[in-house]
């Protein structure tokens, strides 16, 4: 295992597969999408992270890549995410980037962004408490709008439907995109080539 990595992407989401569908992990749907894309290795890692978070690793143009998923269920994602950024090295600026579930943004659209607050994300909420800061990326996966009667914690934990899927799909693809920009080309590039 590489002491440090140039990149590494966090997908939240809660851990078990009657979560694997739902809105609230959008987060493990991108890290999955993007495993399957490379040929990824699990890396070896301490027993403590290991509790933490299931990763990966893969290379792309000479850049080391960790993806993650933390086991430490949305809520208490800080856990995972300070963990990781303090053994492996991670935690500078533009190279440690969250990617969430947001039912502020419409479903399906995708927003890479440079630091930023929590919002009413509450896995996010634990992050930025945990590392004291919210001085890194993130990629943002609509969600939204939620019904106005419909509680949030019942919404995000709600399925996507059969016909939101396939928006779904599309902004998975879409993140998995802008992703291996920012590999390649570096944060400043990827926003002004998607934003711009």
């Amino acid at each position: 295992m590489p002491d440090r990595y140039d990149y590494c992407l966090i997908g939240l989401g809660n851990p078990g597969s009657q979560y694997a569908r739902t809105r609230h992990n959008a987060g493990f749907q991108l890290i999955d999408h993007v495993g399957l894309n490379n040929p990824c290795r699990k890396p070896s890692l301490s027993e403590r992270l290991r509790r933490l978070a299931e990763c990966w690793q893969f290379d792309i143009q000479d850049k080391s890549v960790l993806l993650a998923k933390p086991l430490t269920f949305m809520n208490n994602s800080g856990a995972a995410v300070a963990g990781l950024a303090s053994e492996l090295e991670v935690n500078e600026g533009q190279r440690l980037f969250v990617a969430y579930d947001d039912l502020d943004i419409p479903l399906g659209t995708v927003r890479l962004r440079p630091n930023g607050s929590a919002g009413t994300h509450r896995g996010m909420a634990s992050i930025i408490q945990a590392l004291g800061h919210g001085n890194f990326p993130r990629i943002r996966l609509g969600i939204g709008p939620k019904p106005p009667l419909m509680k949030s914690e019942d919404f995000v934990l709600a399925q996507f439907t059969a016909t939101e899927r396939p928006t779904v799909e599309d902004m998975i693809k879409k993140a998995d995109t802008l992703w291996q920009a920012v590999v390649e080309h570096g944060l400043a590039l990827a926003i002004s080539k998607y934003h711009g």
